[in-house]
């Protein structure tokens, strides 16, 4: 799930890389909703499939992202 994977990558060193296509999935919705900076190559495209893209890169968690996790870890 997209927030489980915003807990795994809270401490990574960014910016970092992914081409692991369910990572590149999870990283297109958590942008989508604003939690983290990345860019996602080849650009996204609503008519291509997930499967399309190759590659994301990962910049940073955004403040809203931060506020999320601050919640996330308060219910665990």
């Amino acid at each position: 799930m997209p927030i489980e994977y915003l807990l795994e990558i809270e401490n990574a060193p960014f910016p970092f890389r992914v081409d692991e296509p369910a990572a590149i999935r999870y990283i297109a919705v958590l942008k989508a909703v604003g939690l983290v900076e990345a860019e996602i190559y080849p650009p996204l495209d609503l008519c291509a499939r997930f499967g399309d893209y190759k590659l994301a890169v990962v910049s940073g968690i955004t403040a809203q992202g931060r506020e999320e996790l601050g919640r996330e870890w308060a219910m665990a």
